[in-house]
């Protein structure tokens, strides 16, 4: 079985309290839409993707196992343009990124190495990625390890830091950090020294700067929130879930975890739609499943700006990644138990 080798992803199955507007509780999408794969074999270059994104009519993939980080594919062929960016300790190396990558803009993204974010971009004439900007953070934010860019703010949070608010938001001009966000109310007392690890997440800005949206692994939740960090909507799937209480417990043993729900693994947006790879069983129900399965979405939900639900894709086979092309005509995934091998749908929303 594949491991995870950044510290982020041990955090994601271990490790959503603000106040808010009225809370939206749903049960049912509007429309079910059961997908098929097209199976795209790439060169021997993809052993464990991390993550992906579609910028500028190309796929880049992260992969967290491989030599060479980041691996470039024409759209919609998938024909292959070539690798970026060596894991190492040189100069223009990496020794290790956090398994998300997100856009800012048509052409540039962002991503977080251990030391500092990044900002890169495509470079069309000589089809290669490169960094545009590098930006130091100050020491307190060293471990928000999960971060977006919505305009010149970097915004996330540190999953072992007791806070009575759910971001931190740091300016990479003014360099100036500020605190906001209430944590979602749920029924049960948690102390601010929890509040982080019970309401791990996971985010995506929209690339206009308006918008970023946070959905949650441990609670079947989606917040939408403005650019001046103003929560807008807060919408409930309503899928009978019992209150992860165990993660309030001292835990000592994996196996006290088993009757705790997994939801929401990846998220990613377009200016139409948001995207979340859901899991919907407990830790418990995949262990029996299969032992030595890294893959566990199964659904992409999917709601507009709004906070409405659009649509619920049942994927043929359990997925761990995936991006969606900017006009959300198609959606690659990977697997982690399918090396070398992308899978495109065909989706009509």
């Amino acid at each position: 079985m594949k491991k995870i080798i950044f510290p982020l992803l041990a955090y994601l199955f271990i490790g959503c309290s603000g106040q808010t507007n009225k809370t939206t509780t749903f049960n049912t999408f509007p429309k079910i839409i059961q997908v098929e794969f097209k199976e795209i074999e790439t060169p021997p270059i993809l052993p464990f993707v991390g993550d992906m994104l579609i910028v500028d009519n190309t796929l880049i993939t992260m992969d967290m196992m491989a030599d060479t980080i980041f691996h470039v594919f024409k759209l919609p062929t998938c024909e292959y343009i070539g690798g970026f960016i060596n894991r190492g300790n040189g100069p223009n190396e990496e020794i290790s990124i956090a398994p998300y990558i997100s856009g800012i803009s048509d052409s540039s993204f962002f991503y977080r190495s251990v030391q500092n974010g990044k900002i890169a971009y495509i470079n069309k004439v000589t089809k290669s990625i490169e960094i545009k900007e590098k930006i130091d953070l100050p020491s307190k934010l060293m471990g928000d390890l999960t971060q977006i860019m919505l305009n010149d703010n970097l915004i996330g949070y540190d999953m072992t830091k007791p806070s009575d608010l759910e971001y931190e938001s740091f300016n990479i001009r003014s360099k100036e950090v500020h605190n906001f966000g209430s944590f979602p109310k749920i029924d049960l007392s948690v102390d601010k020294s929890k509040n982080n690890q019970m309401f791990t997440k996971i985010m995506a800005n929209r690339k206009d700067g308006l918008r970023f949206a946070a959905l949650y692994d441990k609670f079947p939740y989606l917040r939408i929130y403005g650019n001046k960090n103003n929560l807008i909507h807060e919408i409930r799937l309503e899928n009978k879930q019992k209150l992860p209480s165990e993660f309030l417990e001292n835990i000592k043993n994996p196996t006290d975890l088993e009757g705790t729900m997994i939801n929401y693994l990846k998220l990613k947006v377009t200016d139409s739609y948001i995207y979340g790879l859901y899991v919907g069983k407990t830790r418990g129900e995949l262990k029996v499943q299969e032992r030595k399965n890294d893959d566990y979405g199964c659904e992409i939900h999917i709601w507009d700006w709004n906070g409405n639900p659009i649509a619920k894709l049942i994927l043929e086979k359990e997925v761990s990644s995936f991006a969606v092309s900017s006009n959300n005509k198609y959606i690659i995934c990977s697997s982690v138990k399918a090396d070398n091998i992308l899978y495109k749908i065909d989706t009509s929303i």
